[in-house]
């Protein structure tokens, strides 16, 4: 065989939020958040090499290993092919309801670059389309879980526990699987359960850099102690993703091949991924300043505090973690103002000297949303809310972008970063879609019909936003002046406008009586609304003012409204849980 020959393997996870969210337990998300971490984990995937029998397998040979992703490069073809026979069912046995997509390609080790990890991606993609068969089918006439609708157990997995431990492996399922009985668990849901006390470990050490048997804190167990002491039940689901990658990839790595590219394949993956944890250290460590804001205790004979936190996937340039509702905006912004600090920091190592290092010298960005929800609300339709809102940010950003570019010269226009941008909604309904859709049908009221720019459904959300308003400046930048004639930005309106006006907010019975015009956009006249708003003025004048709420006595009445009351829904959703005083009875 040549030696040169090698054999690039690729496996991505699918159906990752219906897998964790598939229940509104805690508990069993926790777990689950940790199986899928263990799929990517260098350690437990070189455990797996050794029990099929792969030759020498090494950690050296990983590409990337984050996320759910793996890539691995394989010495001989034989290694491959036991590995891509054995992985689905490795995964469908430890993590049942999780399903795998995989393939490869023979490279050569000197030639390998940026090309043939494209090429490996564009195959990746096309295997995910290919329909796999579940692994957890079922006579009909089987018993099912309520909650799942998935077969029920009839006795617990058998587990290999050596004798000596048989006692304590017992008694250990028996509290985390507490009173359910075989007939309330499915195998997947059973695995996550048994799986919470190894989450609780890992997950504390890449969110915080503590270890559980240090006993500094526990993760949240129950959902209500992610939620307030201040009477409300809201909590928040962040889902962040770095930008640019797809774009800047191919220029870091260009002109580079062979082991030079192994090698800063494998650096940049790890400088990506260690950026992303201290960017969620740090960030929690700054909303965090305040103990005794956002810890609870509870008395046991450990006598360690829970922390209202639990984070669901960290890493690569990925971020989902589920906060109390309070902390979720000062908690985003400071992530993502760190993630650029990080990488910056990070990247400096791998790529300062060389031709791509100028793509990355100013670091990179990254976007977020973050969907406000009740301890109640199915969990998987907050996660998809939150990803909606991160879409749509970084499609918005990306347009601000490319304006930019088209203001620059052409000598630097490419090295233009995406804004660091974020957006949030609060859903009050069991309407459960995504962002755009709330923009269509909630967030613009009939009054916009007044402006004669009758809404086309079939417009893209910026469009609508561009030509006729809406009652949300979504999304919010972290930079004062994000780019340079970025016109396509519907509203470059800033976080920190929008902390100064949150506190705003907090005087009197301000929010109370703005609470009343943003119901009276919906049901009452154009004069009846000015005349609310004019009325409160009397007593509010600097308050409206720094708002943003002038009242001009233009003669395009309904015009006017519509730009003094965009931002009433934003500020009024974020009022009822701010950090700033509670609001006071009208």
């Amino acid at each position: 065989m040549d030696n040169k020959t090698a054999y690039l393997y690729a496996a991505a996870v699918q159906g990752i939020q219906s897998f964790i969210f598939e229940t509104n337990k805690l508990k069993e998300i926790a777990g689950a958040s940790e199986l899928v971490a263990k799929v990517s984990d260098k350690g437990e995937f070189i455990e797996f090499l050794k029990s099929v029998g792969v030759s020498k397998p090494s950690e050296e040979n990983f590409l990337i290993a984050a996320a759910g992703n793996i890539k691995y490069i394989f010495d001989s073809k034989e290694d491959c092919e036991k590995v891509f026979r054995e992985f689905p069912y490795h995964i469908a046995e430890k993590a049942p309801g999780i399903t795998i997509s995989q393939t490869a390609l023979s490279i050569d080790r000197e030639e390998i670059n940026e090309k043939v990890i494209h090429d490996l991606e564009n195959r990746l993609k096309a295997e995910r389309n290919r329909p796999m068969r579940p692994n957890t089918l079922s006579w009909m006439i089987t018993a099912r879980v309520p909650e799942t609708g998935r077969p029920a157990l009839g006795e617990f997995p058998k587990e290999y526990v050596p004798e000596e431990k048989k006692t304590e492996h017992a008694n250990r399922r028996k509290k985390l699987v507490g009173d359910l009985e075989r007939g309330e668990l499915n195998t997947g849901r059973y695995k996550k359960l048994m799986e919470i006390s190894d989450s609780e470990d890992s997950l504390l050490e890449r969110s915080l850099g503590i270890k559980k048997k240090d006993k500094v804190c526990h993760f949240a167990k129950e959902l209500s102690d992610l939620c307030s002491e201040d009477g409300h039940s809201w909590l928040a689901m962040i889902h962040a993703d770095g930008n640019d990658l797809g774009r800047i990839i191919p220029k870091l790595f260009k002109g580079v091949k062979g082991q030079a590219f192994i090698d800063k394949q494998i650096k940049f993956s790890k400088a990506l991924d260690k950026a992303t944890i201290n960017a969620v250290r740090t960030g929690l460590a700054a909303v965090f300043s305040d103990k005794d804001k956002f810890e609870k205790y509870y008395e046991d004979k450990l006598s360690v505090p829970v922390l209202g936190i639990r984070p669901i996937v960290i890493g690569g340039d990925d971020l989902s973690i589920m906060v109390p509702a309070e902390m979720a905006l000062d908690f985003t912004a400071a992530f993502l103002k760190h993630f650029q600090q990080e990488t910056k920091s990070e990247l400096e190592d791998v790529f300062k000297g060389t031709k791509g290092y100028e793509y990355v010298k100013n670091g990179l960005t990254a976007c977020a949303g973050i969907a406000y929800v009740t301890e109640k609300f199915p969990f998987h339709y907050s996660a998809d809310l939150a990803e909606s809102l991160c879409s749509y940010t970084k499609k918005v950003a990306k347009q601000a972008r490319a304006k930019s570019e088209e203001s620059r010269g052409k000598e630097n226009k490419e090295t233009i970063l995406t804004p660091a941008s974020l957006s949030f909604y609060k859903l009050e309904s069991s309407y459960a879609k995504g962002y755009g859709d709330y923009l269509k049908k909630e967030l613009l009221p009939p009054i916009y019909k007044l402006l004669k720019k009758e809404p086309d459904d079939n417009k893209d959300v910026e469009k609508i936003l561009n030509d006729r308003g809406a009652l949300s400046l979504n999304p919010y930048f972290l930079a004062e002046k994000p780019l340079m004639g970025s016109e396509a930005v519907v509203q470059q309106a800033t976080v920190a406008e929008l902390n100064n006006r949150l506190e705003i907010l907090s005087k009197g019975s301000l929010a109370s009586r703005l609470r009343r015009v943003l119901s009276m956009l919906y049901t009452h006249k154009p004069g009846e609304i000015q005349f609310e708003l004019e009325r409160i003025a009397t007593f509010y004048p600097e308050e409206l003012k720094g708002l943003g709420i002038n009242l001009q006595g233009s003669d395009d009445v309904a015009g006017e409204i519509v730009k003094n009351c965009q931002q009433l829904h934003d500020l009024l959703s974020l009022h009822s849980f701010s950090k700033f005083t509670q609001e006071e009875p009208a």
